[in-house]
């Protein structure tokens, strides 16, 4: 009986622990909107793991992990749609910086001549 409740006790911490584990990046990254550092390998690698633990956790009937799976999953696929969304908006604002860039030079050498 006390093992039980032991287990149900890690399981309880761990699935909270899961549940607060995205909250930071996405509040930094939302804050920020920098994605430098993001690899999109282990970002499907952690939505892999996610629903793989999600199946798992249907076939022994443990919710706790199946929420935390869905939790896990829905955090990994907020921070891949932050990561393109703000990885686009900088191409784009670097390829008008680049344009300006080429333009300022054009009438600097404009100037000269």
């Amino acid at each position: 009986m006390l093992l039980y409740w032991v287990q149900q006790c890690l399981l309880l911490v761990s699935f909270s622990c899961t549940m607060l584990l995205q909250v930071p990046q996405l509040l930094h990254t939302y804050k920020t909107k920098q994605t430098d550092g993001f690899s999109t390998y282990t970002m499907v690698m952690r939505m892999l793991s996610s629903v793989c633990w999600f199946v798992y956790s249907i076939l022994v009937s443990e919710w706790l992990i199946v929420a935390s799976s869905v939790v896990t999953f829905g955090g990994e696929i907020m921070l891949m749609n932050l990561k393109f969304t703000y990885d686009k908006k900088q191409s784009i604002y670097d390829e008008n910086e680049n344009e300006t860039d080429a333009h300022t030079s054009n009438k600097e050498h404009d100037v000269h001549i």
